[in-house]
């Protein structure tokens, strides 16, 4: 394999963009990608093909890599079942759920809107409600264990359009519906009118980011708590205010567990935070859009830990970690590999001999496997300038994509220096104890 070390035209590699400005791009997306399908497939395809554009609804986040400056501040979290993530759609009394590489998973009736004759607008009358445009479209993940659809994020309800909206306002709106239709409980005893349902349908809880929020997101395992520098910071901050406010007004108190307020989903009735095998933490942006299509946001980050995880390495078909980390990339005209993300990060270039022994096994677009060896991943003035990649086959072409950098770099870091849930809560516990440093300056000034 060529290393992809040069950066003229036809081998400019670009890291991931920051998180500034990201926001706004993700918005410009939804005008691209925000489309109502609900009518009888094109014809050519097939079924795979008609499910494709389903998959392609559903938003990709990216892997954390390094712990954004905010994240007590402007991020919730989220536990993340182990499962096949899915878009669940609900449309002409029907509910079908759609993996992302284009495969139906399920079809059966729910008690969603539009999920099922009863359900469905017009008094039950499916074509009464096709006609008031009565479907909704979940962003879920399939728990197998329990037989459950655990709900992650809300793209539309009953017809009406929430790409645009924040992630905050979306998952309000997700539990306030779902309250109005008694659908926040359990579904293993739906109503008679229901019966036919198979699967469960549940919200996931979701918490703001802080330390308390962080350690119910993580469940058993716990991340531990902040080390004794937030301590000394905390310290820091309240006596330095003690010494010049000369005693004025009382100091606010540090966070705390019993003073952390309930994120949206965590109200009366909501489901409860622990009944699914996790497969690590969603953090999402506060007010980041819901951006579909197959390049990954920055808006929404992955992460997990050997604590919160039983497969923090990627594995074989067997569950047993690979000796060399497995990346599959995209193949491109000019003889290199890329990843998924926009625009896409180049990898390598293959061998021009190796090009024309494939033939016309090789195309652009056609996915093939590489393993990482201990070159690992370089880079140039902070971009990856390319990985030490030894071919290993072609990949699964039913999976549609290759993968996104973040989490090839997520893996490599598992393997060498793992973003810990120790760096988390500390990340969060500075971020805390810098608002309450804020909140007490600001205090001793009207004081005085």
């Amino acid at each position: 394999m060529e290393p992809s070390t040069s950066y003229d035209s036809g081998s400019v590699r670009s890291g991931r963009g920051g998180r500034g400005g990201a926001h706004a791009q993700a918005g410009r997306q939804q005008q691209q990608h925000r489309r109502q399908r609900h009518g009888a497939p094109d014809g050519g395809g097939g079924v795979r093909a008609y499910g494709l554009q389903y998959g392609n609804e559903l938003m990709q986040p990216e892997w954390m890599t390094d712990v954004p400056q905010d994240l007590a501040s402007s991020w919730l979290v989220m536990p993340r079942p182990e499962g096949m993530r899915c878009l669940v759609v609900t449309s002409r009394g029907t509910t079908t759920s759609w993996l992302r590489n284009g495969a139906p998973l399920h079809r059966w009736q729910s008690p969603l809107p539009g999920g099922s004759p009863a359900s469905s607008g017009g008094g039950g009358a499916v074509a009464a409600a096709v006609a008031a445009g009565d479907y909704c479209l979940l962003d879920c993940i399939f728990h197998p264990a329990d037989n459950t659809y655990y709900i992650q994020d809300l793209l539309c309800w009953r017809g009406y359009a929430l790409y645009d909206c924040g992630t905050e306002f979306r998952l309000y709106w997700l539990t306030s519906k779902l309250a109005e239709e008694e659908l926040l409980g359990p579904l293993a005893a739906p109503p008679a009118a229901v019966a036919a349902t198979t699967h469960g349908i549940l919200p996931l809880p979701v918490y703001p980011c802080s330390s308390q929020g962080l350690r119910q997101a993580y469940g058993d395992g716990r991340p531990p708590p902040a080390t004794a520098s937030y301590q000394a910071i905390a310290s820091a901050a309240t006596a330095a205010a003690q010494c010049g406010g000369g005693g004025g007004a009382p100091l606010p108190p540090l966070p705390s567990a019993a003073a952390d307020p309930a994120g949206p989903g965590l109200g009366p009735g909501s489901s409860p935070a622990g009944d699914f095998v996790r497969d690590g933490l969603y953090f999402r942006h506060r007010q980041g859009h819901y951006a579909p299509g197959p390049a990954p946001t920055p808006l929404a980050l992955l992460w997990k830990d050997a604590g919160c995880s039983r497969y923090l390495i990627d594995t074989d078909a067997k569950g047993i970690p690979l000796e060399h980390q497995l990346v599959v990339l995209s193949y491109r005209a000019d003889r290199t590999v890329a990843t998924e993300d926009e625009p896409p990060v180049v990898l390598g270039r293959l061998p021009e001999a190796f090009v024309a022994a494939m033939g016309d096994k090789l195309w652009p677009g056609r996915l093939l496997r590489f393993s990482i060896r201990q070159g690992g991943i370089t880079f140039h003035e902070g971009r990856p300038a390319g990985a030490d990649l030894h071919y290993e086959g072609p990949g699964q072409q039913r999976r549609g994509r290759a993968d996104a950098f973040s989490k090839i770099l997520f893996q490599r870091m598992a393997r060498t220096a793992p973003l810990t849930a120790e760096a988390l809560a500390e990340a969060v516990a500075v971020e805390e104890a810098a608002g309450v440093a804020t909140r007490v300056g600001l205090a001793v000034v009207s004081a005085t």
